[in-house]
């Protein structure tokens, strides 16, 4: 499956390199490097998208993915190496509500609001 997923980057690279503003092709190389995990490669594919096709709801919300994917290392990062037990219980919170966003396949109609509800909810326990 590797080297199918390979062959489509190839494929797409291709594309690009005669149309450097072919919007899908970024888009799918951006699936392919949020599939391999290269979350910066990922990154910098959908704002590539989103310059050449600003209304391109999907590469919106995959950025967004990316985005809430690398704050929550950032966050477990923290909260590896802080003493405030407080704090690291509400990044804890939060990066559960991230992650189920992040996990939930197409997710909510405003990921914002599910996730604020949820925090709310936390807090209110």
């Amino acid at each position: 499956m590797d080297g199918d997923w390979q062959a489509a980057r190839r494929g797409f690279e291709t594309i690009l390199r005669s149309d450097p503003s072919h919007a899908e092709s970024h888009f799918r190389l951006g699936n392919i490097d949020l599939h391999e995990r290269r979350f910066e490669a990922a990154r910098q594919q959908y704002e590539a998208v989103l310059r050449f096709n600003p209304r391109q709801a999907k590469a919106h919300y995959n950025l967004a993915l990316v985005h809430l994917i690398q704050a929550q290392a950032q966050f477990e990062y923290y909260i590896a190496n802080t003493s405030t037990e407080s704090v690291s219980v509400d990044l804890q919170r939060l990066l559960s509500a991230v992650n189920e966003l992040v996990h939930a396949g197409n997710g909510p109609k405003n990921p914002l609001d599910a996730l604020a509800e949820r925090l709310s909810q936390d807090r209110r326990k």
